[in-house]
């Protein structure tokens, strides 16, 4: 992509791209003993968005919470919902570490600053998340938890031009077969728009 130009937004499924995004890393935090837990919430609309791009948000939310429990301890959970709010749609990545105290929470989406210990992370992860997220028409905030951090991504539903691009694709990617001319029906993860790469990670 050329420096400056704006990505292309298409219609997203949020809850494929979670689910994705967390088979990315189950290995991984099945070694270290974390739960992921989805509660993705049913029939929710698709949202405008450049898919790599809200992965890596969701990515370095989970590492960012893996983070946090290893550093308090061997294992714990992390909790991924997705519910609708008006005509917006919100995913919350909640773990069940240490938390962050009151003092700094309004500061951790602030560039270079950093909740880990010294020498780990760079302070730009939560920053970039954001930067991100606006880009999108979205927010991202801090919300209550009894117990650790629950972070939320809020993203607006996506516009009708995004979705009808999305239908033709789906239209588009649905094979004739040879005998009769008539369309086959088929899943593939690849009607959200989601494929496998390498993620850059922003460690905050």
């Amino acid at each position: 992509m050329a420096r400056g130009q704006e990505p292309e937004r298409k219609a997203v499924d949020l809850n494929a791209l979670v689910m994705e995004s967390i088979e990315l890393v189950r290995r991984q935090f099945t070694r270290d003993e974390i739960e992921l837990v989805d509660e993705l919430g049913s029939g929710l609309p698709l949202v405008n968005g450049e898919s790599a791009q809200l992965q890596q948000i969701v990515i370095n939310l989970l590492q960012n919470g893996r983070d946090a429990l290893r550093g308090s301890r061997r294992s714990g959970l992390i909790r991924l919902k997705t519910r609708r709010l008006d005509n917006r749609v919100a995913l919350s990545v909640e773990d069940d570490g240490p938390g962050i105290p009151e003092h700094i929470r309004d500061k951790v989406f602030e560039p270079f600053f950093i909740t880990k210990e010294k020498g780990k992370g760079t302070g730009l992860g939560l920053s970039i998340c954001q930067t991100i997220a606006h880009t999108h028409s979205g927010f991202m905030w801090l919300e209550s938890s009894a117990r650790g951090t629950c972070v939320v991504l809020d993203l607006p539903v996506a516009d009708k031009a995004s979705l009808l691009a999305f239908n033709r694709s789906l239209t588009a990617s649905v094979p004739r077969t040879h005998d009769t001319g008539t369309r086959a029906s088929r899943t593939s993860s690849d009607d959200t728009g989601v494929t496998d790469v390498d993620l850059p990670l922003y460690r905050g």
